[in-house]
């Protein structure tokens, strides 16, 4: 989700701890301020090959998934890195696929390049984001397949598992990488099949991807959600100001994707029927004071490695984790997301795609959209993140949202990747 990413890309790679002393009624928009240079007009690079991917999902022919070539020449076309920042692995990827290597051997050569190999894996992780271990096991082929379970609504596993191994395995074949993404894009697919959040349920979602994922990471982080639902249930309503009105002088591109999205706006991005028995907390300041939040910290440390969810199969898990405890509110999700801190840009991504499927893409706040037209990379990447939701519109007709908005939230906005 462009928008999510944007968000958490704001405070990334800060933590929890420091998220919430610094915004102490709540993280609602992204945080700008001014920084000196280049860096201050360098786009998310991976938001722009998230988009790529999506594109060619729109472009395919109806009922089909894009030809491995069309992707590999998406992606290679998309990368931009004097006016992108991206992660380190994708970086080195999309620099090779640009100048014709065999894509098979990227996840090799570029592991041996990062010095990532599984002998220094323990030791390079810690609490610095620079140190973090990307490479095959990140969650780089997560935001790329994203959007693929819009196409997949209707597949069975066998189709599921083929279609995720063509567009994962040749840069992440391992199980924290290559799981990962099978299990967002199992989630996006059942999500969007779903008959919007009364008529799906948090814990059917969990259900069903352990029905779906096959590394044992993958299912303990489901087990460990599972139990922490249980327990937690959903969390409270935050009550938030109004969200701005967007002006008479907003670009087009905003007011099309307000127009083409279904599901209900609210302050909190709400979508049917408060959920009963949810109690409902005055502001920001109180929820963070809170046992609830607490215990969202407390399953995110879990799942997490010093806080960061740089694997795959740890940003889809904490994604997760934001969507289950805030099924019917998309907005407060997002912002859950981004407030856990670490990895915040691609699990605020993640969680919005995800929201996405389920809810379209009405709930998200205008101003969102319009604080992504600070630069002009940033107001690319949107514009392409919107072409890419509209085609991918019929993908996702008769989801979660109406007149097919999921697919401009989980297809269109599902663009935004992760960034450093």
């Amino acid at each position: 989700m462009r928008v999510g990413a944007a968000l958490g890309l704001s405070v990334e790679p800060e933590r929890h701890f420091r998220i919430t002393r610094i915004f102490p009624e709540g993280l609602l928009d992204p945080w700008r301020f001014s920084a000196p240079g280049p860096a201050a007009r360098r786009a998310p690079g991976d938001a722009a090959a998230a988009v790529a991917a999506a594109k060619t999902l729109g472009e395919a022919p109806a009922g089909a998934v894009p030809g491995f070539g069309d992707l590999l020449d998406a992606l290679a076309e998309s990368y931009s890195p004097d006016d992108s920042a991206y992660t380190p692995y994708t970086a080195l990827v999309l620099d090779a696929l640009a100048a014709g290597v065999d894509p098979f051997s990227l996840a090799r050569q570029a592991d041996e390049f990062l010095d990532l190999g599984a002998s220094r894996r323990a030791s390079s992780s810690s609490d610095r984001a620079e140190r973090q271990p990307f490479g095959a096991r990140d969650h780089g082929a997560a935001v790329r397949c994203a959007a693929l379970g819009l196409a997949l609504k209707g597949a069975d596993d066998r189709e599921l598992v083929a279609a995720v191994d063509t567009w994962a395995l040749f840069t992440h074949p391992e199980d924290d990488g290559r799981d990962g993404a099978l299990a967002v894009a199992a989630a996006v697919a059942w999500l969007a099949a779903a008959e919007g959040p009364e008529a799906a349920t948090p814990e059917q979602l969990l259900e069903r991807l352990a029905e779906v994922v096959a590394s044992d990471s993958m299912r303990s982080k489901l087990q460990l959600l599972q139990r922490g639902l249980a327990a937690a249930g959903q969390l409270p309503v935050v009550a938030s100001p109004p969200p701005l009105r967007r002006s008479s002088s907003s670009s087009s591109t905003t007011s099309t994707s307000s127009s083409s999205s279904g599901g209900g706006g609210s302050a909190l991005g709400g979508s049917g029927a408060a959920d009963e028995g949810v109690r409902v907390v005055g502001s920001w300041r109180e929820f963070w004071l809170s046992e609830e939040w607490g215990r969202m910290v407390q399953i995110h440390s879990s799942l997490t490695d010093r806080g960061f969810a740089t694997l795959g199969t740890q940003a889809v898990a904490v994604a997760l984790w934001a969507l289950v405890t805030n099924w019917r509110r998309p907005e407060q999700a997002v912002i859950i997301a981004a407030s856990l801190g670490g990895s915040s840009s691609t699990t605020a991504y993640l969680t919005g795609a995800l929201a996405g499927a389920l809810h379209g893409s009405g709930w998200i706040p205008e101003r969102w959209w319009e604080a992504l037209g600070d630069s002009e990379a940033g107001r690319a990447i949107r514009d392409g993140a919107l072409e890419a939701g509209l085609k991918l519109e019929g993908l996702s007709s008769g989801g979660g949202g109406e007149d097919g908005a999921g697919a401009d939230e989980a297809g269109g906005e599902a663009a935004e990747g992760e960034q450093q």
